[in-house]
């Protein structure tokens, strides 16, 4: 396994600013016990016109756009390579994991057409969660506004706690609010209730994807080690001082 960039004093968080790919095809077969992730969805084109709440940013000039653009989610990749890039990833995920991995991904559009991730990620569904999200971000797209997610626990687990059962399979939980640093963080009781379910007491989980650290954030709290990465040094800043603030620990920028 790659060193980490960062890792906190007791080392059972570590963070790493690199590739998910460079980083997945470090790890060894099970050596974590879960993974939990939001990979991109490939939906923010650089050349698209922006409706509802993206039209308001851009009215607005506030340089979302552009940060977007520039840490990578505005995703021009193909569609059928952005598919096999995923379906790639997600395997690479289970590979290393001794039970599930938990992939946040939703319905998406292409020439007016829906493409549903199962479509595309063809592996064995042990769980499939619904996130409401109580609102939605598509209000004139000419269709029911879309309002949820899906949160898929691919695999087999290998640990399960059943008081986590009674919270049924549909979530009604708002995104992240406030979180400026990231477009697309999402709510940490999300990986609370993921890891909580599925991660044994002291297990280890990785986010290939962690954006602003919130699955890091979710482990601390739960007593779980934890195994991040993000290719942006931006992300990457983000997620180390949002975990250091956590530790109370005093954060310094990189130089």
């Amino acid at each position: 396994m790659r060193t980490p960039d960062w890792q906190s004093p007791d080392g059972r968080l570590e963070l790493h600013c690199c590739d998910a790919a460079d980083l997945l095809r470090s790890l060894q077969p099970q050596s974590v016990d879960i993974a939990v992730s939001s990979p991109p969805y490939n939906t923010l084109p650089r050349d698209t016109r922006a409706y509802g709440f993206r039209r308001r940013k851009r009215r607005g000039d506030d340089g979302w756009l552009a940060k977007v653009s520039q840490e990578g989610y505005a995703d021009r990749l193909p569609e059928e390579h952005y598919q096999r890039w995923l379906a790639w990833m997600v395997a690479e995920m289970l590979r290393v994991s001794r039970g599930l991995a938990w992939v946040n991904h939703k319905l998406r559009f292409r020439d007016g057409r829906g493409i549903h991730p199962l479509r595309y990620l063809p592996f064995d569904v042990w769980s499939e969660i619904i996130w409401d999200r109580r609102g939605s971000m598509a209000l004139n797209c000419r269709k029911h506004a879309p309002s949820h997610e899906y949160i898929f626990g691919f695999g087999r687990p290998h640990w399960w706690s059943d008081r986590e059962n009674t919270l049924l399979s549909v979530w009604q939980i708002p995104p992240a609010r406030g979180c400026d640093e990231h477009p697309c963080s999402w709510p940490v009781e999300i990986p609370q209730r993921l890891i909580a379910a599925s991660c044994p007491p002291d297990g280890v989980v990785l986010d290939p994807f962690m954006g602003r650290g919130t699955t890091g954030l979710a482990c601390l709290a739960l007593g779980r080690r934890f195994i991040g990465c993000d290719r942006s040094p931006a992300y990457f800043a983000s997620a180390r001082k949002l975990l250091m603030t956590a530790l109370g620990q005093p954060y310094v920028a990189a130089a």
